[in-house]
């Protein structure tokens, strides 16, 4: 491949300063770089002149990646493929890692079943609720039985989520620590500790169980991209499992290895193009 790969990255998105340090390490490796202002509700993207032949990548918001992956002549842009990144894809494949009990209900019907979902699955009265989408159609929430329906009007009037799209709907579970890798191929190849007791906590170490369940669920026959991002989790009484998968392109890296990144990133783009 003789041309440069063009990456886009999102300005005003991560306040870690990884997409600057990213950008640096592309522009050593020869690529060109430039810098998309976030741009809200539908407006209109500031892009460099894009040809079909030339290959993109992309890192910032879900938006970003959605929009132009809709729109750019280009490939690959992002790894988003919105069915394989929802719960009820991956988890049919995965489920037995996951640190999820838990129920698929629709939004409409999550309302009238609520008692019932309550009765069967709630932990010292409450549940945890999220969009079965990787798109943050709401956010996630633990919810008291007191406060549902008022959580469920709220979200309605706020996020209007449609009456058929799915709520994964769990049994809540004390988390210790939680730990983000970037997969590709069936290879770790960078991690990061980034939570401990819900707290962010930034470390590039991570604990080697965890990532023996990532090499592990890696090297599964289904995979939802060529790369992505997968977290694990150690629960309070000690076990590690899935907690949730996402795009690499519009993941948070914490403490990762930014130059692994950037090279499996690029390694995966050319090989698609090749």
């Amino acid at each position: 491949m003789s041309k440069p790969i063009i990456w886009l990255f999102e300005k005003d998105v991560f306040d870690e300063g990884n997409p600057e340090d990213m950008a640096r390490i592309a522009t050593g490796m020869g690529d060109e770089v430039h810098w998309v202002g976030y741009v809200p509700f539908g407006g209109d993207l500031r892009l460099p002149p894009l040809g079909k032949d030339d290959c993109v990548l992309a890192y910032g918001t879900i938006n970003l990646a959605r929009r132009l992956l809709s729109t750019s002549p280009c490939s690959p842009v992002a790894w988003f493929d919105e069915n394989s990144l929802r719960c009820s894809t991956y988890l049919s494949h995965w489920g037995r890692h996951s640190v999820q009990e838990y129920v698929l209900v629709t939004w409409a019907e999550l309302r009238r079943q609520g008692d019932m979902l309550y009765d069967a699955l709630a932990e010292d009265g409450c549940l945890f609720f999220r969009p079965d989408n990787n798109l943050k159609t709401f956010p996630g929430k633990l919810v008291p039985r007191e406060e549902f329906v008022h959580w469920h009007e709220m979200e309605s009037d706020c996020h209007s989520p449609e009456a058929c799209s799915l709520v994964m709907v769990s049994r809540p579970v004390n988390i210790a620590e939680e730990w983000r890798f970037v997969v590709r191929r069936g290879e770790v190849i960078s991690g990061s500790f980034y939570k401990q007791q819900g707290r962010i906590c930034l470390n590039p170490a991570w604990d080697e169980r965890a990532r023996i369940l990532a090499l592990e669920i890696s090297r599964e026959p289904w995979q939802p991209a060529p790369i992505y991002v997968l977290d694990v989790c150690q629960t309070r009484s000690g076990d590690f499992r899935l907690l949730e998968i996402g795009c690499v392109n519009t993941a948070g890296l914490y403490s990762c290895d930014l130059e692994k990144v950037v090279s499996a990133m690029r390694k995966q783009a050319i090989d698609e193009l090749s």
